[in-house]
């Protein structure tokens, strides 16, 4: 029988970007990078490597900044074609609160990354992007594994579904799977699952 979402804490359907807010470390807010990427220009990088939450935090951005107004273009890539499909509108006043925002931008190849800044430029757009190795763009923020918020994640998501998954297994997994957070939410849905079942 396969379970319902509601009997696994760490089922996808709660912890896909769009379901989960980010959780800042301490002294950091959204409110603080949203400043600190206007003190930029509105152009950014939020740089870490793979499953760290770079996506979730994007996410959590483009709320916050569409709620204040901003007209935001989400393109999440995946493979190395350049987004040609931007419809940037041509007047420069006309795009002072619109900022394009390319998720996985070390997919694109020099020439398109080249083309994408340019256009954003000549246009006075924003530009945001996440990537898994620094670029040329101003740093937004750098991500890094982080046990402590792993487990303010944990326990935030068995706030409504109890599991026998303890901290001690939390740190195992953490340890185990380097501080990759979409690896190791998939190690405590199995865990879940084997507890659960009594294996």
């Amino acid at each position: 029988m396969i379970p319902s979402r509601h009997d696994n804490p760490f089922a996808s359907c709660w912890t896909q970007p769009k379901n989960q807010a980010y959780l800042f470390h301490a002294g950091e807010s959204v409110d603080l990078l949203i400043s600190r990427l206007e003190n930029q220009g509105w152009w950014g990088q939020v740089f870490g490597p793979h499953g760290i939450g770079k996506s979730t935090l994007l996410t959590t951005l483009v709320d916050e900044l569409s709620c204040r107004g901003y007209h935001i273009q989400l393109h999440p890539l995946r493979s190395a074609q350049c987004p040609r499909w931007l419809e940037l509108p041509a007047s420069p006043t006309a795009n002072r609160r619109t900022i394009v925002i390319v998720d996985g931008y070390e997919q694109l190849r020099p020439w398109s990354a080249w083309w994408l800044r340019t256009q954003c430029r000549r246009r006075s757009a924003g530009l945001l992007v996440t990537t898994h190795r620094p670029c040329s763009l101003p740093v937004l923020a750098c991500l890094a594994p982080n046990l402590e918020v792993v487990q303010r994640l944990v326990a935030k998501l068995s706030q409504h579904t109890p599991t026998s998954v303890t901290p001690s297994v939390v740190k195992a997994s953490y340890t185990a799977h380097r501080g990759n957070v979409r690896e190791i939410l998939f190690d405590l849905y199995d865990r879940h699952e084997r507890y659960r079942r009594g294996l």
